[in-house]
């Protein structure tokens, strides 16, 4: 397991790799940089983070470094400044929340082989997922009072809308077998694109002290990880 980490004192957020059985912690990067949002690249052999760097502009670009650390890592994409989030679709491909130069987020498509970037669509929330078929999941802005879960094939680029959020919850995980979770307050909601119609309440968490439901996470075993707040 990766994790993003900072001492009280700390100016800025270096990466963790922590073992949970071993109960032990080994610092992987140590930089003037902040980095955040450590993910294993798909080949195992190197992890990605957003670092936040120290030009005027604190750019903001997707970098890789070696998990065996015989190397100071470096940037996948040179001249890409402006990820906010992103999400790994296959050995060389990556989904991005990108911020452009207009100050707009893009759901971006970028390949570390060329450096190739395509723009696909404005107005994009920061969580992203892969669906059991394949197909990268994300919420579509489209305004204030309508935000759609839609699913996107990397290959086509064929977009299909799966239904809209729960109001005001951009943050989502997906099951093994396709059901999309979302939390908003203590509640999580399940919804299945095969059977369901509207969203249906599954849990109510406030009795565990859980009171605002952003960011979540699941693992491969279906425990799910939430955080409280932020």
């Amino acid at each position: 397991m990766l994790i993003a980490s900072a001492a009280p004192n700390d100016r800025q957020t270096d990466i963790y790799l922590l073992d949970l059985t071993a109960k032990s912690r080994l610092r992987m990067t140590h930089t003037a940089e902040s980095e955040f949002s450590p993910k294993p690249t798909p080949d195992n052999l190197f992890f990605s983070v957003v670092r936040v760097e120290t030009d005027a502009d604190r750019s903001q670009r997707l970098w890789q470094y070696p998990l065996d650390r015989q190397d100071v890592g470096k940037a996948a994409f040179r001249f890409l400044r402006g990820v906010g989030y992103y999400h790994w679709l296959d050995r060389y491909k990556v989904a991005l929340f990108n911020i452009t130069s207009d100050n707009l987020n893009y759901l971006s498509m970028a390949d570390t082989r060329d450096a190739a970037i395509q723009n696909l669509s404005p107005s994009v929330g920061r969580c992203f997922q892969t669906s059991p078929n394949g197909r990268l999941v994300y919420v579509h802005k489209i305004n204030d009072s309508n935000w759609v879960i839609k699913a996107l094939d990397k290959n086509t680029l064929e977009v299909t809308e799966i239904c809209k959020t729960i109001s005001g919850a951009e943050d989502f995980v997906i099951m093994k077998d396709g059901s999309i979770v979302m939390g908003k307050g203590s509640r999580l909601y399940r919804f299945n694109p095969t059977k369901s119609k509207n969203w249906q309440e599954v849990a109510e968490l406030k009795r565990i002290g859980v009171n605002n439901i952003t960011r979540m996470a699941i693992s491969g075993d279906g425990k799910l990880a939430i955080v409280n707040g932020g």
